[in-house]
């Protein structure tokens, strides 16, 4: 009997057959999670169309509790100071498929203030408070930490 012979005498026996579900299942599992890390490795920041709102709400979930510095713009809405990269990301690729994330690079170690954040709690607050555990020093690890989580 060849290998081949014996493999698919394996996989047509009842023995196996009874793992199949099981093993189709970790096997979705598994393609799943590459598939979404893989997005979370390969998108720049910035990438999705309301990451300049969400990850500045992360970085400061409430704006008075000290986390960022924060000040009233002229409509007398506060505006917290955040990493570049958190805010400005997407503003130097989106609308022009010719120019990668790679711009985004430009903005490492800049500051900006925005007043784009969850300063009147339009969404419920315990989810941006539990992200920002996962800021850190590195933006990058920090996005790409949420993401995995998420």
């Amino acid at each position: 009997m060849t290998k081949v012979e014996q493999v698919a005498e394996v996989a047509t026996s009842g023995k196996w057959k009874r793992y199949l579900p099981i093993a189709m299942a970790v096997g979705f599992i598994f393609a799943s999670l590459m598939m979404v890390f893989g997005w979370a490795l390969a998108a720049p920041s910035g990438a999705a169309a309301d990451d300049d709102f969400h990850q500045t709400s992360i970085w400061c979930p409430d704006p008075y509790d000290g986390t960022c510095p924060v000040r009233t713009n002229d409509k007398g809405q506060p505006e917290v100071e955040v990493p570049a990269l958190v805010s400005s990301a997407s503003g130097c690729y989106s609308f022009d498929w010719e120019i990668s994330g790679a711009c985004t690079s430009e903005l490492e170690g800049k500051t900006v203030w925005t007043s784009r954040l969850n300063y009147g709690h339009q969404y419920p607050g315990g989810y941006y408070k539990i992200m920002h555990l996962l800021v850190g020093d590195n933006v990058y690890a920090s996005i790409l930490a949420m993401r995995c989580v998420n």
